[in-house]
């Protein structure tokens, strides 16, 4: 059985206008994402199943980075499918790249 953990999502550092929050907030929901990942890695050891590592290979696609390179969105339409962006959750180039982390983590890599 395996465990995805959340991928990299919320810079460290605002981004205001692009993502309107204010550094203290971003500062927080940065650190909140990583506890997140630290809760969801102590529940994959606790249950004896693998964790697949999606956080390290999204880094540098959070949702402050250009429409067509992040994996994750903030409000409005996504460029990355058709779909209405929902803050900081994965679009279908953060599935898809979740989706290359699992594989990855199959074929030992």
């Amino acid at each position: 059985m395996l465990v995805v953990d959340y991928l990299a999502a919320v810079p460290e550092h605002a981004c205001y206008p692009l993502v309107p929050v204010t550094e203290e907030d971003m500062v927080y929901l940065h650190a909140t994402f990583l506890k997140l990942n630290a809760m969801v890695e102590r529940a994959a050891a606790a249950g004896g199943v693998e964790l697949v590592d999606t956080f390290t290979p999204t880094l540098g696609h959070d949702v402050c980075r250009d429409p067509t390179v992040r994996y994750a969105e903030v409000y409005g339409p996504s460029v990355n499918g058709p779909a209405l962006g929902v803050p900081a959750h994965p679009n279908s180039a953060g599935a898809a790249a979740q989706f290359r982390a699992v594989l990855a983590h199959l074929d030992g890599g």
